[in-house]
């Protein structure tokens, strides 16, 4: 017979700096989005001080702008699909005879959102600074800005906001297609004008130097380059399948298909009805007792993949 509550004994207490740390708003996510800023709060220190990037002279608008395309561009790779299950194949790839709280860290990897935003945030935040040096090097005919530099800026601070705008909890929440379509056509805007921005202020500031050296000397437009094919990737490897669909009750469909490829535990993939519009990402759990995919849809929003091979 079971011993009454009252009389079960309960472990000792955790010290408050330790349950202060299990704080739901510590989440693992949050923390990233915290290194990400400190990260970025040293570099701006840096800058100001020992870098000298702002002076009243004129500002290095190199390092700026290398702080705002090391921001987004972590914050694109780590949303890459293969970089993603590159990290889920490392959190798994650790031996059960480890020790549990390790393990149970490894398993938060699916928290790697926190380094999407926290960039995002910050490499937003980088960029406004940018736009202001622009504009300060424009208005004091510092040179290094053209008109056409300052325009591409003023669209992209303008794609930004209406970027940052939909992508608000509450925005997001309730018009959550919209926040999808507004995501993926505004980053892809951006990318397209980042480019743009790039070459002319390059070719405004180097135009003693030839498109060669501009290129193996600007770490932002290999960055560029990186960002670009990781984004056109997926699309170079979209496959139109068949699927076959059950519905076991009324609140669970279960789809079935196969395109070739037998993932491993712990990976994810996407899939679409309306690619330009919607995508779905699920992770995949091997069944070997049968050949194919099987991705188990719930109605209530629960909704669970099953990779079957």
């Amino acid at each position: 017979m079971m011993a009454p509550y009252s009389q079960t004994e309960l472990p000792a207490k955790q010290h408050k700096l330790k349950r202060m740390w299990k704080n739901p708003k510590l989440e693992h996510y949050m923390r990233l989005v915290a290194m990400v800023s400190i990260l970025n709060v040293i570099a701006l220190i840096y800058g100001v001080t020992t870098g000298n990037w702002f002076a009243k002279e004129g500002i290095q608008l190199q390092y700026v702008s290398n702080m705002v395309i090391a921001n987004f561009f972590v914050a694109v790779i780590i949303r890459q699909q293969y970089v993603i299950n590159l990290l889920f194949w490392l959190a798994t790839r650790a031996p059960t005879t480890w020790p549990l709280s390790i393990r149970w860290h490894l398993g938060k990897v699916y928290h790697h959102g926190g380094l999407h935003s926290g960039c995002a945030i910050n490499g937003s935040l980088w960029f406004a600074v940018y736009a202001g040096s622009l504009l300060y090097h424009y208005s004091q005919n510092l040179g290094g800005v053209s008109t056409t530099s300052m325009s591409i800026t003023l669209v992209i601070v303008a794609v930004l906001i209406v970027m940052i705008t939909m992508a608000t909890p509450n925005i997001c929440k309730k018009y959550h297609n919209a926040f999808e379509a507004s995501h993926r056509f505004a980053s892809w805007s951006l990318l397209l004008l980042f480019w743009a921005q790039t070459l002319t202020l390059t070719l405004s500031q180097y135009s003693d130097m030839s498109m060669t050296d501009i290129v193996l000397n600007t770490p932002s437009i290999w960055a560029l380059f990186v960002m670009t094919f990781s984004v056109a990737l997926p699309w170079m490897r979209l496959k139109r399948v068949p699927v076959e669909i059950s519905t076991p009750s009324n609140h669970v469909a279960l789809l079935k298909f196969d395109y070739g490829v037998t993932p491993f535990a712990g990976s994810s993939m996407a899939i679409s009805r309306s690619p330009l519009m919607e995508w779905h990402h699920f992770a995949n759990v091997p069944s070997p007792t049968e050949s194919g995919y099987r991705l188990t849809v719930s109605r209530a929003g629960d909704w669970t993949t099953r990779a079957d091979h």
